[in-house]
């Protein structure tokens, strides 16, 4: 173990061990842990990615729906168109015109079916094979009748069969209602998935029944022209019917307008179906059906009608296709953002796999490795290994603060190695010091003696009379033995001080006797320099337990600094009071005093601020400091207040367990109470 560090401030077994016990679980730990996390979170993006996967099929789905939902409407358009077309042809011989139009929408009709069952065949048939069979059983009706159609139109009207028609119309229903079902069907399973591709499809299924009530009134208003006779209570009931069947319909339709949510091209189309069907077509079906109920020919008005029905038909029709637009427009958008999101969550799973392996490798190598390299060394450290070089110091992150933490560890382990040898050195040195001092004044005080005593007789005559020159060299001899004897003891009670042999002989002080007995000590010296020396004590100050001697000779040698650095016809104060439960005096000097930053000097032994001065007054620099040692032996603090050529105040403060009595000030007339 190191010097000077004991268990308590450096439990190396206890701290260092535990780390390195669970250096193993460490580097385990954090690689185990980082690894998890990225997996977690590859798998989150990997599940997000399938979601996006699924999402993509189903956006992928809707637009081929959409698609042959549209197939089957032009389908149901075309064979509805076919069917009013047959119906003209076979009223009308010769109808050259009519016949190249049928050929028309029997091609469209036909490609328009054939296109949808194709795209069904691809994925959807197996689940929608019910429909299938009802359109192919009624479509193979329908390819029949074409071929008795075409043969009876080779035939002069005459020859033509009415029944024929009627069977046609019926055929066609049946098999643009199979169509319609399948349709529905299909519309029905795409209104699950998405709300705005429902509110289209919800708007063509608004729509078509009003395209196909318009298809059928037209010919039932044909059939009411043929006969030539006005319509009956029936026929008018029918076609109120229908009227108000397409007005109803017609008024959800501008009420989906006026919504702000409503696309802008679906309420364009609208408002061109209202301006032609319902503003245009519709007044004027009226009025035919006003003149024919009224017995009166329609020739006139025929041409109009025709013209305005097929423009209301189309416009109707534009409503329709629009919502189909705009639903497969909404499902590509809807699968190109599903196809982002897929290609998003792979390209977040790819970076998060390699971000995550990259923090793995740095864990292992970065941290793992250089935590284990670090603790090795900390332990040996803590064995006393010293020199030992502290790695990854180099580094900028936290483990190189790490790093650096531990090279301040050693170097301050290393420093506190240093400061106890030197400790243990001041403390020889200074021990050997003081014992060299205290054997030295003590071997120096006997010869001091003699010499203090022969000077003695010289000056007083004491063996017979002698010239008074050698009686002043006896004064001067005997005055110069008394300043050094003097110095001597100071030397040998801060010795004794700085070394903890000095023991207090504690009894009663007053503090008033103390100052006067020590005053009379220095007056000659005050009265020499014409300085005035006063005193104030408070009234009933206590008296102190203390060594009266010490407490002699710290007031002594404080009175002597005062008076001693104190110009001509200066000033010295004492005063005494009580101050916190303690006793405080202070000797307060108008001498030459000196800077705050000095004070420290001053307390030192042997400390001088300044040679000058040490040469014009002759200190030694040992009343300070000595005074300062008694002071807080007692238990109490001295400090120093100074101002250059101000003077300097010196504030002793005595501890309240100092303090063992209570009395009045005793009636000196040298001492002023208050």
């Amino acid at each position: 173990m190191l010097p000077g560090v004991d268990d308590a401030e450096h439990p190396r077994r206890m701290n260092f061990a535990w780390p390195l016990k669970r250096a193993v679980s460490i580097r385990v730990l954090l690689p185990a842990v980082t690894s998890v996390m990225t997996l977690v979170i590859v798998t989150m993006l990997g599940i997000y990615a399938l979601h996006a996967i699924e999402e993509r099929n189903k956006a992928a789905e809707i637009p081929r729906v959409i698609d042959i939902s549209y197939d089957l409407f032009a389908a149901i358009q075309n064979y509805r168109q076919e069917r009013g077309a047959v119906n003209r042809v076979l009223v009308q011989p010769d109808d050259a015109e009519g016949q190249d139009q049928l050929e028309q929408f029997r091609a469209e009709s036909q490609r328009g079916l054939d296109a949808a069952l194709a795209k069904l065949e691809q994925g959807f048939a197996g689940t929608l094979s019910h429909e299938l069979e009802s359109i192919t059983r009624d479509r193979a009706l329908v390819l029949e009748l074409r071929e008795t159609i075409d043969s009876a139109l080779e035939k002069p009207k005459s020859e033509r069969s009415r029944e024929l028609s009627r069977l046609w119309i019926a055929a066609v229903s049946r098999l643009v209602e199979s169509i319609d079902r399948l349709s529905n069907r299909l519309e029905r399973d795409l209104s699950r998935r998405d709300p705005f591709v429902a509110e289209m499809i919800r708007i063509k299924q608004l729509v078509w029944p009003v395209r196909s009530d318009l298809g059928n009134d037209r010919l039932f208003i044909r059939d009411i022209i043929r006969t030539g006779k006005p319509p009956s209570a029936a026929q008018r009931l029918a076609l109120e019917r229908v009227a108000g069947r397409m007005e109803s319909v017609w008024g959800l339709l501008q009420e989906e307008a006026t919504r702000p949510a409503t696309p802008v091209q679906l309420r364009d189309a609208i408002q061109v179906a209202d301006e032609t069907y319902y503003k245009a077509f519709l007044p004027l079906r009226a009025a035919v059906i006003q003149e024919l109920s009224a017995g009166r020919s329609v020739e006139t008005m025929m041409d109009e009608w025709g013209k305005l029905g097929e423009a209301g038909r189309l416009s109707i029709y534009g409503v329709a296709s629009t919502a189909y637009a705009l639903a497969s427009a909404h499902a590509e958008q809807q699968f190109a953002t599903a196809e982002r999101n897929f290609y998003a969550a792979l390209a977040l799973m790819l970076l998060c796999l390699a971000t995550g392996t990259a923090a793995v490798v740095y864990v292992i190598r970065g941290v793992s490795q250089p935590i284990t390299q670090i603790a090795e060394a900390m332990n040996l450290v803590a064995d006393g290994s010293l020199p030992r070089q502290i790695p990854f110091e180099y580094r900028t992150d936290e483990i190189g603060s790490l790093s650096r933490s531990l090279r301040v560890f050693r170097d301050s382990v290393v420093e506190r190695q240093h400061l106890y040898m030197a400790k243990v050195g001041a403390e020889t040195a200074n021990r050997t010091k003081s014992e060299f001092l205290a054997n030295m004044s003590h071997e120096l005080r006997t010869p001091l003696n003699a010499i203090l005593g022969f000077s003695e007789v010289i000056e007083t005559a004491m063996v017979g009379p002698i010239d008074e020159r050698y009686k002043t060299y006896g004064a001067n001899i005997h005055a110069s033995g008394s300043h050094l004897l003097k110095l001597i003891n100071q030397i040998l009670d801060l010795s004794k001080l700085e070394a903890g042999q000095v023991e207090l002989d504690a009894d009663e002080v007053d503090l008033g006797t103390v100052f006067l007995e020590s005053w009379r000590l220095i007056e000659a010296q005050a009265e020499k320099s014409r300085i005035r020396v006063s005193a104030v004590l408070e009234n009933d100050l206590p008296l102190i337990r203390a060594d009266d001697r010490r407490i002699r000779q710290i007031v002594i040698n404080l009175l002597s600094n005062a008076v001693k650095f104190t110009p001509e016809d200066g000033q010295v104060r004492f005063t005494a009071y009580r101050e916190n439960g303690g006793v405080s005096f202070v000797i307060r000097d108008t001498g030459i005093g000196m800077s705050p930053r000095d004070i420290p000097k001053a307390l030192e032994p042997f400390g001088q601020i300044d040679s000058k001065i040490s040469r014009k007054y002759e200190g030694t620099g040992l009343g300070l400091p000595l005074a300062k040692h008694l002071v807080e032996l007692h238990g109490g603090r001295l400090t120093i207040e100074s101002t250059v050529n101000a003077g300097t105040t010196v504030t002793v403060m005595l501890p309240a367990e100092r303090v063992v009595s209570t009395g009045r000030c005793a009636p000196r007339p040298e001492l002023a109470c208050a």
